[in-house]
């Protein structure tokens, strides 16, 4: 598998060393904002099912990265 970064790599190493998570995929799906300007469109980095049902949807980014406008989920 490719990995568009080391922080990418980390990040599914850690997920599928957890023992609660039953299901990874990468770049899932496609989620359209349906907006004229671009960027209207976002592909997220993984998708997991945690082994209770839980599901997440995860962005891979670097603390350099974040704004107000993201919510950290650690």
């Amino acid at each position: 598998m490719k990995f568009e970064s080391g922080f990418e790599q980390t990040a599914l190493m850690v997920l599928d060393f957890d023992g609660d998570v039953a299901g990874i995929a990468a770049q899932p799906f496609l989620i359209d904002f349906g907006r004229k300007q671009s960027p209207s469109t976002h592909v997220p980095d993984f998708f997991s099912v945690r082994r209770d049902g839980t599901q997440s949807v995860l962005d891979v980014r670097p603390v350099t990265r974040l704004n107000d406008r993201v919510n950290i989920g650690f």
